[in-house]
């Protein structure tokens, strides 16, 4: 059974929790990632099982949590998207979570402040202690995503990159990236026409990985502190490219401090392969000849040997 199937299952299963007046539309419209599904989850059972099923699936599973849930977008091989929503309670406001006397139909429900009263405030005062702590806990479970392009020059990682983009941006929230250009690095016109020039001495290269070090630090720092940590980060070209190929860079040695460093900086990302033949390379982007094909290809099978790789494109 592959992805959707599994998914869609569970959203059966699970169909008497979805909070919407016509379900069927509902669930027509979420096969086509045109809407999300809401699933009522109070007790957070249902997220539990939905996470053990995504376990199980080769998907990009991105998690968002917001003041009142949390929220699962799903992208399958084919790059279908999939969202799924497990609310912590019907009302839309927490501050005023079971407020309602009488079980009410799954439909997210408004509350204004003059529904406080004498009989509810102490609901209110143990919501606002619920939902302190529910920040407190998305605060520190909630990370930034990654997703990362490889593939030798001209293999299409900018054009898939942008595809991958414009389809999901308006419905994930994508910072699109490439290599560490938002510090404004100064290797980005170099990296153009990559190859051209020697490697630098011992000395100048092991400088130069400093400075590379240093920029990285800073990326690290304004996705983590100062960026949204909701944030899902495309990178078109890797940062692992540096390690990976370091010669593309001017540098005559490996730099296992970068590595070191990056293995903190993505402990986890979602890693996409492409896979282009010499002629297409040599079509698409002049830059390589062949025996600098073959070695660059050779670098990146042994780079992921040890690192798992969410999907091949060929």
């Amino acid at each position: 059974m592959n992805a959707r199937s599994r998914i869609l299952s569970f959203i059966k299963i699970k169909e008497k929790k979805i909070l919407s007046k016509n379900k069927k539309i509902n669930i027509k419209k979420f096969k086509k990632g045109e809407k999300d599904i809401d699933f009522l989850d109070r007790e957070k059972n249902l997220r539990n099982e939905f996470e053990n099923l995504l376990k199980k699936i080769d998907t990009i599973n991105l998690k968002k949590y917001h003041r009142t849930g949390l929220r699962y977008d799903i992208i399958d091989k084919n790059f279908n998207l999939y969202s799924v929503d497990f609310l912590n309670n019907l009302e839309t406001n927490p501050f005023f979570f079971n407020f309602y006397k009488k079980k009410i139909n799954h439909q997210k429900q408004k509350i204004h402040y003059s529904a406080i009263d004498f009989q509810n405030i102490h609901i209110l005062f143990k919501n606002i202690f619920s939902q302190t702590k529910w920040r407190i806990v998305s605060i520190i479970n909630q990370k930034p995503q990654f997703i990362e392009f490889f593939g030798v020059d001209g293999s299409g990682k900018s054009y898939l990159s942008d595809k991958f983009f414009l389809k999901f941006n308006k419905q994930i929230n994508l910072k699109k990236l490439h290599l560490w250009n938002e510090t404004q690095n100064i290797l980005k016109k170099k990296s153009i026409t990559p190859y051209k020039m020697k490697n630098y001495h011992s000395f100048l290269s092991q400088l130069k990985e400093m400075f590379i070090l240093f920029k990285l630090i800073n990326l690290y720092i304004k996705i983590n502190f100062f960026h949204k940590r909701k944030q899902v980060y495309l990178f078109e070209r890797s940062c692992w490219d540096i390690f990976i190929d370091p010669q593309r860079y001017r540098m005559s040695h490996k730099p296992y401090l970068i590595k070191f460093f990056l293995k903190i900086m993505f402990p986890k990302s979602y890693k996409i392969l492409i896979i282009r033949d010499f002629k297409f390379i040599n079509k698409n982007k002049n830059e390589l000849n062949l025996r600098q094909f073959r070695r660059v290809n050779a670098l990146l099978r042994n780079f992921f040997k040890n690192e798992k790789i969410f999907m091949k494109i060929s």
